[in-house]
């Protein structure tokens, strides 16, 4: 057994008796061993505490918290398991004189006090630790008080017919045996189990125990002492168990204030004996953590609690007991104090010079570089080569072939990267369609486009920043080459039709497209979009939230598919061979638990007789007792449980066998098109966002990975299903005690959770709508009061209310009139009147069209798309443009403009204006309209070309006075 001054064990002690700030975070396995070596410390302390000359009924009271501690002590083996023949023996001399006997129920988590008068035997018990909500729930101290119920039997009750021995057999019972139904439980996959994380409930002890013995005799008055105790529970990650505070030190103290307390005197007074115990039995731990060199910290803490409970205790002068408690703090003051002063002397620096003469300073400043004296002498010895050299200078501009994907990746060499993001774009545009119907069987096809989408995007991401035109080609391009992968995993696997792809392209609306190719080109991918969900028979259900029904898209490809029912069977075939393998194990266990306990129960327990510092000797309980080994042997059998692989419902085992081995395009397509959801067209990710408590892949899953076809992996997959849960055999509940385990709990259903995670995020999938950044990142930036009329998302075509452009004049800048911040705040109202809102202006003008939000507003309104029309690829925003009479009206009212600004060339924005827009209705009509608008830029062109001359006669002439500086 293990003495006090083991350095490990007086660790253990001084944790759970002074219970310092940094705690462990998982249980001791042998905290019996150390438990016994603390009993052991407060009986000689107590020994030593009763010769400083104290009353006679304070004396009294020493030696009988003593005597109960070695009765304690010697009831108790190693493992606390009380023997019923010892227990009546010590019992019967109880009859017979005034003593008490602590007994500790650790299975139970109860304390008995039982003790004697003189015609009653009376039976005290209590809670030892408390549950953890009742810790977890106080910020301070737990205010208990003790015992919870008393019972007296008269001794000539206990005499007949063998009742004491029948009580005693009863109580050794209850310390060896754990009740199952009195431990805290959880529901796990259905499966009610133990939570030994938390405290048993004392119930057996102090309800059943003391029912069976009122009925003996009677309930007595409580001896009532309150106790403000410290409870803590710390627990982390990765251990079995959590610490908790030692129930055996709770009852040892609740045994020597019982024993030390005056009842005849009044508080504070009567527990003074008591304090000034603990302070002396602290102060002895103390002084053990000086002989063992324990760290500063330790003793530092040891000696600032005593300090406090010797404050507390108000002595008004010297006593006895105190000369070596205070001799103790003074050696532990020193101690402190001497290594502080190590290790200021160990933080000097002194700098030695004796070691550096002169006559060494020549030879330390020489420097030899033999290899490099070599290499200079052979210089002169090389042979001149005459032979001119060949120059083949390579290319960064991307090379492309219309039968294979160019890779975007070619794009990273930044003085091309614009050139090369550009012909890969063309290359989308032109060839992509003809790819994609070339390869649309293809089982690669779309691992390669989601690469592409993957590359591309992280380049034009950074290329386009802040570049609300180039931002919005990068969406389209995207939006391009997954519709190609969904066109692709379409054709492989059909059953794709029935789900919505849950691609949000609404937001294309506030994209900015120069050219009616463009806006065709998206038109064609939201009608794709379209017909996709208008197919879709499952809406409701989503390929990436939904898990394990019968509508997913898992369970009915499963129920179609003959390898992956094999697939089932196999796994299910083999659980059921493990389980059995795992009944018949816990069979042949439990027998031989039967065979140790009925072994043990014919034999004795064997008692030492030792001999104490002080002469005495007395019986001890042998730690090789044969008995108490077997018991000890047999109460730690363990069985690891049985967890089968797939869940008990039938529709969430299909879908975990269709995950287990998801066919490959169609994890390609899933995977591109969650990145297409959240990276391109969802929230940005927060990195704040709280991380999940716990989650386990599938693919990290031991108990299905090795059913998983080999060779067949995916390195980055990115959609796989997590579970929220730990499966049964890996949490603290996986190993059960064969004492009190029932063969059905050792076969355990599956305790997995199952839902889709996002691995790139770490987070569960949610339900992802279209983010505004998409809108404001489409949308170019004016002064902030002027932002919110020129943004229009897709919720919001129309812009703000007209009256809002009434209401927020107070806003205008300072260097807008407020005619012309209300005439520019209007132009984007409605989406359908956009172009009639320019004509109105370019007829009557309220905006000066030589300042830069002018500009802004014109190309930002002329440029978005706005929502989609179902007639013409022009957009609802554009289709006005289809009637001739507004194009040519819009040109007639640009020229008018244009030959007011045509005689001063500082109108130079206001032109460019007027080019911008022209261009743009160029670039969406057709017919005779084209002629006008030519015509028109073959004026402005005159008229910039006139404006370049002028400027150019100026210059002569012009002598600017900071040039004269420096002729």
């Amino acid at each position: 057994m293990a003495t006090p001054h083991d350095n490990l064990w007086l660790e253990n002690i001084l944790h759970h008796v002074f219970l310092p700030p940094k705690l462990p975070g998982s249980n001791d396995e042998r905290q019996h061993e150390w438990e016994n070596s603390l009993t052991l410390t407060l009986i000689n302390a107590l020994k030593d505490f009763g010769n400083f000359g104290w009353r006679e009924s304070d004396l009294a009271s020493i030696r009988l918290a003593a005597q109960a501690l070695i009765s304690f002590r010697s009831l108790n083996s190693a493992s606390w398991m009380i023997s019923a023949p010892d227990l009546v023996a010590v019992l019967g001399k109880l009859t017979s004189q005034d003593s008490l006997v602590p007994l500790y129920i650790g299975p139970q988590n109860a304390g008995i006090i039982i003790r004697s008068s003189e015609e009653h035997l009376i039976f005290e018990s209590f809670e030892l630790s408390p549950e953890n909500q009742s810790v977890f729930a106080n910020n301070g101290r737990l205010r208990r008080d003790f015992p919870a119920a008393t019972v007296s039997l008269p001794h000539d009750v206990l005499e007949r017919n063998g009742l004491l021995s029948r009580i005693s057999a009863l109580i050794a019972d209850m310390s060896k045996v754990s009740v199952p139904e009195m431990q805290p439980t959880i529901v796990k996959a259905n499966d009610i189990q133990a939570e030994n994380r938390d405290t048993t409930k004392p119930h057996i002890v102090t309800q059943l125990l003391m029912a069976v013995l009122r009925s003996f005799g009677e309930m007595r008055r409580r001896r009532i002492i309150w106790k403000n105790t410290r409870e803590e529970v710390r627990y982390e990650f990765g251990n079995r168990l959590p610490w908790r505070r030692s129930p055996v030190w709770l009852l040892m103290r609740v045994v020597l204030q019982l024993t030390l307390t005056d009842q005849s005197a009044t508080p504070p007074l009567n527990d003074c004996v008591y304090k000034k115990f603990m302070v002396y039995f602290m102060t002895r731990l103390l002084k053990l953590s000086l002989e063992a060199d324990r760290p500063s910290d330790d003793i530092y803490i040891m000696n600032a609690k005593i300090t406090r409970r010797l404050r507390k205790l108000d002595v008004k002068q010297a006593e006895s007991w105190m000369t070596p408690v205070c001799s103790i703090i003074r050696d532990a003051t020193s101690k402190l104090n001497e290594r502080w002063q190590d290790v200021v002397r160990q933080d000097l620096r002194r700098l030695e010079t004796a070691d550096i003469f002169p006559s060494s300073l020549d030879q330390e400043c020489k420097l030899s570089l033999p290899k490099l004296d070599n290499f200079i002498s052979e210089i002169q010895q090389r042979a001149i080569n005459m032979e001119p050299d060949t120059f083949i200078p390579s290319s960064d501009i991307m090379r492309v072939s219309s039968d294979k994907i160019p890779s975007p990746l070619q794009a990273k060499s930044a003085p091309y990267r614009i050139y090369n993001l550009v012909a890969f774009e063309n290359w989308v545009a032109q060839c992509l369609p003809n790819w994609i119907n070339s390869h649309l069987d293809d089982q690669s096809s779309c691992a390669q486009l989601l690469s592409t989408m993957r590359d591309y995007f992280e380049i034009a991401k950074t290329a386009y920043e802040s570049q609300p035109e180039g931002q919005s080609i990068m969406l389209l391009i995207l939006l391009e080459l997954w519709v190609a992968c969904d066109k692709s995993a379409v054709a492989i696997y059909p059953l794709s039709l029935d789900y919505d792809p849950e691609v949000p392209v609404e937001i294309c609306s506030s994209l900015l497209l120069r050219f009616r190719s463009h806006m065709k080109r998206l038109s064609a991918v939201e009608r794709h979009v379209h017909e996709r969900r208008q197919k879709a028979t499952y809406k409701q259900t989503s390929i990436f939230t939904a898990f394990g029904t019968k509508e997913t898209f898992a369970a009915r490809f499963y129920d179609s598919s003959s390898h992956h029912q094999k697939l089932l069977d196999r796994i299910e075939s083999r659980a059921k061979e493990e389980e059995l393998e795992k009944r018949l194990e816990f069979r042949q266990l439990k027998k031989q638990y039967d065979a140790l306990i009925a072994e043990a129960g014919l034999m004795g327990h064997q008692d030492i007789m030792v001999t104490d510092r002080y002469g005495d000797k007395y019986p001890q309980h042998s730690d090789s007792c044969k008995k108490c080994s077997l018991v000890e042997q047999a109460a730690n059998m363990e069985i690891h449980i049985h967890e089968w692989p797939l869940p008990s419902d039938a529709v969430k085992a299909k879908s975990v066998v269709f995950e287990l081995d998801t066919p490959s395009s169609f994890q390609h397509w899933r995977d591109g098109t969650h990145f297409l959801r959240k990276c391109v067209l969802g929230p940005l990710r927060d990195f704040r966002a709280p991380k999940p408590v716990y989650s386990k892949f599938l693919n990290d899953y031991q108990a299905l990975t090795r059913f998983r076809p080999s060779g067949k992996t995916y390195p980055h997959q990115r959609v796989m299903p997590a579970s929220t849960t730990k499966p049964n055999a890996v949490t603290h509940r996986s190993g059960k005690k064969i004492s009190d385990a029932r063969e059905d709990d050792i076969c355990l259903r599956n305790g997995m959770t199952w839902f889709y995670f996002d691995t790139e995020e770490y987070i569960f999938i949610k339900n992802i709508g279209p983010d505004i950044r998409i809108a404001k990142a489409c949308t170019f930036l004016v002064p902030p009061p002027l932002q919110d009329f020129l943004h229009r998302p897709w919720a919001r075509p129309d812009g703000p209310g007209p009256n809002k452009v009434i209401a927020s004049q107070s806003l205008c800048p300072d260097h807008l009139s407020l005619d012309e911040f209300k005439a520019l705040c209007s132009l984007p109202l409605g989406h359908k009147i956009i172009w009639e809102n320019l004509l109105r202006e370019f007829a009557m003008p309220s905006v000066d069209w030589r300042k830069v939000e002018t500009a802004l507003f014109v190309l930002q309104i002329s440029h978005q798309t706005g929502p989609r029309s179902f007639d013409s690829d022009l957009r609802s925003s554009h289709v006005g443009l289809e009637d001739e009479a507004l194009v040519q009206r819009l040109v007639s009212e640009m020229d008018k403009s244009l030959s007011r600004l045509k005689e001063n060339w500082e109108s130079i924005p206001a032109v460019a204006t007027l080019i911008m827009v022209t261009a743009r209705l160029l670039s969406l009509t057709k017919g005779a309209s084209i002629e006008i608008c030519l015509s028109f830029l073959s004026s402005c062109r005159k008229t910039s070309f006139k404006w370049l001359q002028t400027l150019r006669d100026k210059v002569p002439s012009t002598r600017y006075t900071f040039t004269a500086e420096f002729d």
